[in-house]
């Protein structure tokens, strides 16, 4: 992975690491991780289990390279592009939407990005879907235009969208050709798609990608490891894995119940029942988040109803201060410390425990980096505590709590899988 300054000049001349951050703040909503991985495991008959998203090499990856520590994205070549070299786009990672959509010509109003605007014309798969043929047309907030063609309209919480037309064409990873639906995008607009050229969609519907393989190749699962961004010249890279035997073995984990929301199908919602901090616990979360708690890998934080994140700032802020932390101020949260000097830095951080649904041991013991977070560019001792309010009310489980977990999705079998040791 690259340092955010790496993306940023790139995309966004006039766009500083803090002036980038607020605008996260601002929106959190934009689903976007970057997850790449370059091997499948093979039978002895041929067939694999899992593959993984492949590292596609290339300017383009070289040149974008591309996340910071909220934003990941993943690499796909989309179609089928006959005797011209493949393209390899690079997509956002959105788990809470199904349709996967990318930047095409002719383009009325679109985003910079590093490769090529997808041109339908030369893609000979290429193929509108028809209103009069397919039944998913009144979804996604889209419908039918003049022409009677399928159309979609994606927004985000920033005020970013992707208008365009529904259509079939092919994607290639690693050996494997598959036809799918995707979104073409004439008109797009927003910040943070800048430099990507769309976005991949993991949600829980029948457009999603992972509903496209399921139903080609019978693989009913995908998990993924979130890697920490790190500065230096190396960084790990995070996993993204599509198959029916996602995690590694031998492995940890527990699972909760998925809990399905008719006004919202496409996000995977889960019971938190409890949270326990230093030496306080909070139970029965549950009835004050009668909506579940949505997994998200691309939300940065996690986000509590008011009250429930007031017991978990003040629990903390109780326990920081018997071990000598020192509190500053910071824009980004109203709990931050100051860590230069503290010896040992966070790794003795006050415990935090997420507890839900499911084993009787259905937890994830949250490690000191999944508590506090980092902010170097203001000052490389600055840590604020990675949890806040949620403005709706609802509760969001943040890609920073993910870090360092398999987390694994089960849609047919209406689980989530946490490991917090297969990363």
């Amino acid at each position: 992975m690259h340092p955010i300054e790496s993306l940023i000049s790139v995309t966004h001349p006039d766009l500083t690491t803090q002036s980038f951050w607020e605008l996260k703040l601002k929106m959190d909503e934009v689903k976007s991780k970057k997850l790449i991985a370059s091997s499948y495991s093979t039978n002895d008959d041929g067939s694999s289990d899992y593959f993984d998203l492949p590292e596609a090499p290339g300017p383009y990856w070289n040149v974008l390279g591309a996340s910071s520590q909220f934003l990941y994205f993943t690499m796909l070549t989309i179609g089928s592009q006959g005797t011209s070299p493949p393209i390899n786009y690079i997509l956002l990672i959105d788990t809470s939407s199904d349709l996967t959509w990318i930047q095409c010509l002719p383009c009325e109003e679109c985003f910079s990005q590093l490769a090529p605007i997808f041109d339908p014309l030369q893609s000979p798969k290429f193929s509108v879907k028809s209103c009069k043929h397919y039944k998913f047309c009144n979804g996604h907030d889209g419908g039918c235009n003049e022409r009677g063609e399928c159309t979609y309209i994606a927004q985000y919480y920033d005020g970013s969208y992707s208008l365009g037309i529904i259509a079939e064409d092919t994607c290639r990873f690693d050996e494997r050709e598959m036809s799918f639906n995707i979104g073409c995008g004439s008109k797009n607009r927003g910040n943070l798609f800048n430099g990507s050229d769309g976005v991949l969609g993991l949600g829980r519907g029948r457009l999603s990608f992972p509903s496209h393989l399921a139903f080609e190749f019978g693989f009913k699962k995908f998990s993924y490891c979130l890697i920490a961004d790190k500065s230096g010249p190396t960084r790990s890279a995070s996993a993204l894995r599509f198959g029916n035997y996602v995690f590694d073995e031998p492995n940890d984990a527990v699972f909760t119940p998925l809990i399905y929301k008719p006004e919202s199908p496409s996000i995977y919602y889960i019971n938190i029942t409890a949270i326990y901090v230093g030496g306080d616990s909070m139970s029965e979360v549950y009835k004050s988040v009668s909506y579940g708690m949505r997994v998200d890998s691309g939300t940065m934080l996690t986000y509590l109803p008011t009250h429930i994140y007031e017991f978990l700032r003040d629990s903390f802020r109780d326990a920081a201060l018997s071990l000598g932390y020192k509190s500053v101020e910071a824009i980004y949260s109203d709990t931050c410390y100051d860590m230069g000097g503290y010896p040992g830095g966070i790794a003795n951080a006050p415990q935090v425990t997420l507890y839900f649904d499911g084993d009787d041991e259905g937890k994830l013991e949250l490690n000191p980096h999944n508590v506090l977070y980092n902010y170097p560019w203001v000052n490389e001792n600055l840590y604020c505590l990675a949890f806040n309010i949620s403005a709706d009310g609802h509760a969001v489980l943040g890609n920073v709590q993910q870090q360092g977990v398999r987390v694994m999705y089960d849609p047919e079998g209406l689980v989530i899988g946490f490991d917090p040791n297969s990363c």
